[in-house]
């Protein structure tokens, strides 16, 4: 499957009855670049929200925000074995996911300035049926329908093949900021402290800090950046972390990444061109 993110017509002619093939093959996540950099998920966590934004049809005006979801389809996907707690097993990971779905948004229109709300209302099950039933919140409508300039585009199968949660939380949170179109440049670098690296990890202060209250940056980059960036370049059809390096500024040392993701691709790598111009993106 090629993977041609402007051209939107083509996701919309893919669309694939529920009762053919696995649900979630060849699907791709559309989500809102701000939310994006907002979710913190465990791994599974990651992968059952990607599984149930993939299923939302942006096109259908009249959408009820309800995702039918086939749960052989997500063990398959998932790889989880066939035993009596299965349903118990996803049961309590829809209820972790469910709490960890809070948004904080700014309106800034005449009505609101800020809202505040869960994306998942409710997930139900029918094991008679053998599916389970996320239901989103409809007032957050906005923050999760499709909008082609505000919104970030993963393949679902980038997210599944993921062992661990911070590739999929930085393929997510490069490509929220990552500019396509023929006036950017295909080689982008974005600059974040170690502060800021730990907070889009979902990290807290404490995390890698040693007895001595010294920083272990050696552990820290092995078990999070490097693994991360490992796994996209291993694993993803779309991105590839070109390099990252360290540099050091008044004091603060910066993590500088440099990221291509493509635009067309197909299940080869994308090739790199080193005389591409390069674009210096900062964040913060």
């Amino acid at each position: 499957m090629e993977y041609i993110f402007e051209d939107f017509e083509l996701f919309e002619n893919e669309k694939k009855p529920l009762d053919k093939g696995n649900q979630f093959n060849d699907k791709l996540v559309y989500i809102n670049s701000t939310l994006a950099r907002q979710l913190h998920f465990s791994e599974n966590e990651e992968k059952l929200f990607a599984m149930a934004i993939s299923q939302l049809d942006f096109y259908d005006k009249n959408c009820n925000f309800s995702v039918e979801i086939r749960v052989k389809d997500v063990k398959e996907k998932l790889g989880l074995a066939e035993d009596n707690s299965l349903y118990t097993d996803l049961r309590k990971q829809y209820r972790n996911l469910k709490k960890k779905t809070t948004v904080d948004f700014d309106l800034g229109n005449e009505e609101h300035d800020w809202i505040i709300g869960d994306l998942i209302r409710t997930v139900r099950s029918n094991k008679r049926k053998g599916s389970i039933i996320v239901t989103f919140e409809e007032e957050l409508k906005p923050a999760l329908q499709y909008c082609k300039i505000a919104f970030t585009r993963i393949p679902l199968d980038d997210t599944l093949s993921y062992k661990s949660r911070y590739a999929i939380i930085l393929q997510r949170y490069l490509t929220s900021l990552y500019r396509t179109g023929k006036e950017n440049a295909q080689i982008q670098w974005f600059d974040f402290t170690t502060e800021q690296l730990k907070t889009i990890f979902g990290l807290t202060k404490d995390d890698y800090v040693k007895k001595d209250g010294k920083f272990d940056r050696w552990n820290f980059e092995k078990k999070t950046l490097q693994i991360a960036c490992d796994e996209i370049n291993s694993k993803s059809a779309c991105m590839r972390i070109v390099e990252w390096e360290k540099e050091r500024a008044r004091g603060v040392i910066y993590y500088r990444i440099a990221v291509m993701i493509a635009t067309k691709i197909k299940k080869e790598p994308p090739v790199i061109d080193t005389d591409i111009e390069e674009e210096q993106l900062s964040l913060f």
